[in-house]
């Protein structure tokens, strides 16, 4: 038997899954039927939280312009808006900041994570008004 990489074996079935729907379309119209279905929360949670976590979108928090265009304090209060740690990374991650000392831990708290951020963006800045002057 081979063993085939992941994105081979996927392009393969999607592949069959493409040229099913080209051939009928009733197949296609039902595929994207259950496409844009919505996922049913779990009934068997009995109203506690899902366990599915929300996805959270980095890019209206770009660390280096909030920076830039608002200051430290702006930046600090827009982060503090974010809840999870690993939101906080995505932020960072999105504004092409790399996070050193305490804030590299992938134990680091919030407050932490906030502080790298900050002062990774405030380095970054710092760096770029140097080679601009």
């Amino acid at each position: 038997m081979n063993k085939l990489p992941a994105h081979e074996i996927l392009g393969a079935i999607f592949g069959v899954i493409i040229r099913t729907a080209e051939k009928d379309p009733a197949f296609a119209q039902e595929l994207m039927q259950v496409l844009s279905t919505g996922i049913a929360e779990n009934p068997s949670t009995d109203g506690q939280k899902s366990r599915l976590r929300r996805l959270f979108d980095p890019s209206g928090f770009h660390a280096i312009n909030i920076l830039r265009a608002h200051g430290e304090d702006a930046l600090r209060g827009k982060l503090e808006q974010v809840r999870a740690a690993v939101d906080l990374r995505s932020v960072a991650m999105f504004s092409g900041l790399v996070l050193c000392g305490r804030a590299s831990n992938s134990r680091a708290t919030r407050e932490v994570l906030i502080d790298g951020i900050v002062a990774a963006a405030k380095h970054y800045v710092a760096q770029r008004d140097v080679a601009t002057s």
